[in-house]
């Protein structure tokens, strides 16, 4: 169960990419194109009833159970980050109930609350980002620090850029390239989870 959390996210690559092959077209671009268009389209198009260019969209049960298996996996992250670094009660508490809360607003972005939802997951993940990284710090895990921090300003750009609708253009693109690095980081500190209970036994068998 440690590794979940990886599974989950290689569960969501695949109905991501499914659900963007099933997407018939259209985006805000060119409501005319044809299927999805990397360059164009948001990971939220795929959740329409009906895809932009008014045909019936096959790609919103994938999408929407992909983003609910994303979500249900990492709630063992959140759950799991205390156990594996040194933090304090406050934030053993914290990490999982903002992790939590964070993942059932993600999990109905879907919904006509997209934006509200949005800024709520966003607010409660940055509320467990911040004891993560305090934890990680404390294991001298500072490359993790510096990258994660990389992940939330990535976050805040895209935020910025949603509500300012300044370069928007550049937005389906920066969503794409957010998501893969968010991820990454996520599944590289939770090869850590791993990591740590081996030094931790091999430490207990040389004593």
């Amino acid at each position: 169960m440690r590794f979940l959390p990886i599974i989950g996210i290689v569960a969501f690559v695949c109905l991501y990419l499914i659900a963007a092959d099933q997407y018939p077209g259209g985006s805000f671009m060119d409501a005319s194109s044809e299927g999805f268009d990397w360059s164009n389209n948001y990971w939220c198009n795929l959740y329409y009833t009906n895809a932009i260019n008014g045909e019936p969209n096959p790609s919103r049960k994938f999408a929407i159970i992909g983003m609910c298996t994303l979500c249900a996996s990492l709630l063992f992250f959140f759950f799991e980050f205390p156990m594996f670094f040194s933090l304090g009660k406050f934030w053993r508490n914290i990490i999982p109930i903002s992790g939590l809360s964070s993942m059932i607003c993600a999990a109905f972005i879907y919904t006509d609350y997209h934006d509200v939802l949005s800024v709520l997951a966003c607010s409660f993940g940055s509320l467990s980002l911040t004891g993560m990284f305090i934890g990680l710090q404390k294991r001298k895990m500072r490359n993790f620090v510096w990258t994660g921090i990389f992940c939330v300003v990535l976050i805040a750009l895209n935020a910025y850029i949603y509500f300012r609708q300044e370069s928007i253009f550049i937005l389906p693109i920066l969503q794409k390239v957010t998501f893969a690095t968010v991820l990454l980081w996520i599944a590289l500190v939770n090869s850590k989870f791993g990591m740590r209970q081996h030094e931790k036994v091999y430490n207990v068998n040389r004593t």
